[in-house]
């Protein structure tokens, strides 16, 4: 077929494509040694579909998987070439989530990953497209990961079992974030973590507390009689981050109050205060860990109000509405502990 060119690729580092990005795909294609798995919003592209199935003739040995979105233009231009896959033994995996599939990666022997903004289609080679090429066993083993979740049935990822392995931290991050349903949040209510957030005195100003929960979730708006005394639900990380702010400001103008030579410092203080305040609400953890990593923050108590974050890169992508059941219906009620942060 005249689709895989014979150009010795040398050892790859992180680099972004906005060019010939077919071309760069099909070079990769052309030099894996072991595996290939693919997950695509629209593969429609006959020349990468050629260029697999050349593949594959030229090195049955490399191990081929592809997961695409369920829809009528994949089912059309995709699932045509089916018969030509199945002859060379690719496999076409079928999703296991009604959610939309759009994610646009290619792992190929575990260690290069290749994502960005690049469908697998003839009309992407026409748009402002990118992808970029990672080499990273760390990396690509994320990609895996969520390759895994998306084609194997009952799938639970390493970094949910720990959610099994600490109920009550699932309760709580659960709890603040999970995007419940109607019917979920009917259904799960006794068991979840309410959560809380207040001031108080503490002898020489104001101090705020907050515990996670659902009086942080979005969904919170399905309990109408839950209230908060001092905050508008639900309560987002900003609120406290404002409050803090204007508390420690107070308190160095405060501090100034008797010190009229020192006016002139009075704003180089606040500046600095600010910078901290941002720096500290600013400590998203915005890397993808490992179920060892994990495990340890989960240990030293992370604050998941702070790093908020953690929920949405580590265990957001590999659960379910399944998942949440079996996490709620393994957690036994203690009435006596409405929260335990």
């Amino acid at each position: 077929m005249g689709v895989l060119p014979s150009i010795k690729i040398m050892k790859i580092e992180p680099k972004v494509y906005t060019k010939r990005i077919e071309k760069k795909l099909i070079e990769n294609i052309f030099h894996a040694q072991k595996s290939i798995r693919i997950a695509v919003a629209w593969f429609t592209s006959q020349v990468l579909k050629d260029c697999l199935i050349e593949k594959k003739r030229k090195d049955p040995s490399v191990s081929i998987e592809i997961v695409v979105d369920n829809n009528s233009t994949n089912e059309k231009y995709f699932l045509n070439s089916k018969p030509q896959f199945d002859e060379v033994e690719i496999k076409i995996k079928d999703k296991t989530t009604n959610r939309f599939l759009h994610h646009k990666f290619m792992v190929i022997d575990d260690e290069i990953s290749i994502t960005g903004s690049y469908n697998y289609s003839k009309k992407a080679r026409y748009n402002l497209e990118n992808i970029v090429i990672t080499k990273s066993q760390y990396i690509s083993s994320y990609f895996i990961r969520v390759f895994n979740f998306l084609t194997e049935p009952h799938c639970i990822d390493q970094n949910i079992k720990l959610l099994f392995r600490y109920p009550k931290f699932a309760q709580s991050i659960v709890s603040t974030y999970y995007e419940f349903s109607y019917k979920e949040y009917f259904k799960f209510r006794d068991k979840l973590i309410l959560g809380d957030c207040f001031t108080h005195e503490n002898g020489m100003f104001d101090e705020i507390k907050y515990y996670p929960g659902f009086i942080f979730n979005p969904k919170v708006k399905f309990a109408k009689k839950i209230q908060s005394y001092e905050f508008e639900l639900p309560i987002e990380k900003g609120v406290i981050k404002a409050w803090i702010k204007g508390r420690n400001m107070d308190f160095i103008l405060e501090s100034f109050r008797e010190f009229r030579d020192q006016y002139h410092l009075i704003n180089n203080e606040l500046e600095e205060e600010e910078k901290n305040t941002d720096h500290y609400f600013k400590r998203t953890m915005e890397k993808v860990y490992n179920s060892e990593e994990l495990e340890r923050l989960i240990q030293n108590g992370i604050d998941i109000i702070i790093e908020d974050d953690l929920w949405l890169n580590n265990f957001e992508p590999f659960i379910n509405k399944e998942i949440v059941q079996n996490i709620f219906e393994s957690i036994e009620i203690n009435k006596k502990e409405e929260n335990w942060w």
